[in-house]
């Protein structure tokens, strides 16, 4: 018997990656993984912001590939009973070269199910500022502005590789969580 597929979560920053896979793992007992947290302890860095501010972008996502790298072949090591995890990426993630390929081939051996989390780009902006945790920027343009031209440039990406959708920006916290919850099923 095949174990479990673990559930990887994408989408925009502000999507709700890390609050419902936090929140799902625990109502699953499962393992949650934030990539950005390993990031942090492979690159020695307080956090993977940090680290992105310090690194510069190109060198941020090779870290970031490779970290995902191990983590999924850390999945796939053959434990007797290995545990369910939600693993929550970071929004660039998917982009980092080689990644796109990572997670079809998970997907396709069934390792993984991917979900796409997303909502307006206000939505998302109002969710980061509200967080109080400090994101680098990726461009010289303004908070929306640089939200809206992520959107475009991923949510197609996005789409392909995931599959299922929710779209959170009318759900509250509780119905996100529930659908997610059957999209993991």
């Amino acid at each position: 018997m095949s174990p479990p597929p673990n559930l990887v979560l994408i989408g925009l920053r502000g999507s709700g990656k890390s609050t419902l896979g936090r929140a799902l793992a625990e109502r699953r007992r499962a393992e949650f993984i934030d990539l950005d947290d390993l990031i942090a302890l492979d690159s020695g860095f307080e956090s993977a912001g940090a680290a992105l501010r310090s690194l510069g972008e190109p060198a941020f996502r090779a870290v970031e590939r490779r970290v995902f790298e191990r983590l999924l072949a850390s999945s796939a090591s053959g434990a007797a009973e290995p545990a369910q995890r939600v693993i929550a990426l970071g929004g660039g993630t998917p982009t980092a070269h080689g990644a796109e390929s990572l997670l079809e081939s998970a997907k396709a051996r069934g390792a993984i199910r991917i979900v796409l989390l997303h909502a307006d780009t206000g939505t998302l902006c109002d969710r980061i500022a509200r967080s109080g945790v400090l994101r680098p920027s990726l461009t010289a343009l303004t908070p929306r502005e640089e939200m809206d031209a992520l959107a475009a440039a991923r949510l197609g990406l996005y789409r392909r590789l995931a599959e299922g959708e929710i779209d959170t920006t009318l759900l509250d916290a509780h119905a996100s969580l529930d659908a997610l919850d059957a999209a993991w099923k």
